[in-house]
């Protein structure tokens, strides 16, 4: 079993291993873009030497599906 990071640099290396191929389809990246910012959200409250880093990482990757789901919307219709 593979237990989540707890430090900024351990959620780095976490995400990148989670990460999705390029071409994945959207949905893939909707997924990965909402567990990676659950992860940096988590750290944000275990490691508080980088609370606000994280929370940056946290919102970046937030940000980041909303875009994809706004480009699935716009592809339907």
């Amino acid at each position: 079993m593979v237990t989540e990071p707890k430090t900024l640099i351990g959620a780095h290396a976490y995400v990148a291993k989670l990460r999705p191929a390029p071409d994945a389809p959207l949905d893939d990246w909707v997924s990965f873009y909402r567990k990676s910012s659950s992860v940096y959200r988590a750290v944000a409250e275990i490691g508080r030497g980088h609370h606000h880093e994280s929370l940056y990482w946290a919102g970046r990757e937030a940000r980041f599906e909303r875009d994809v789901r706004q480009r699935l919307g716009a592809g339907k219709g």
